[in-house]
């Protein structure tokens, strides 16, 4: 199946391979479909906000983040066209 929009919230700091993901992703979109991924962007400073809300025992694999530059390569590597990223 094919779909005009694929949103994916919160997830992509999840993937053990990102990248991976992407492409699954972009198999699944109808030409000029569009994927909308809404995740935390890398500032720098985010694992040590993710420490020290979960400390040592969060057992969950974290990227912590992506900066617009990373986001961006996924994207391209996946064949998206026109790839476009918003930091908010």
């Amino acid at each position: 199946t094919l779909f005009d929009v694929i949103i994916c919230v919160q997830s992509y700091h999840h993937f053990e391979d990102p990248v991976h993901m992407t492409r699954v992703f972009a198999k699944h979109l109808k030409p000029k479909g569009r994927l909308m991924v809404i995740d935390f962007a890398n500032a720098g400073n985010i694992e040590a906000v993710f420490e020290k809300i979960h400390g040592d025992t969060h057992v969950v694999a974290h990227k912590h983040g992506f900066t617009h530059k990373q986001m961006i390569d996924m994207l391209k590597t996946a064949d998206l066209q026109n790839p476009q990223v918003e930091v908010f």
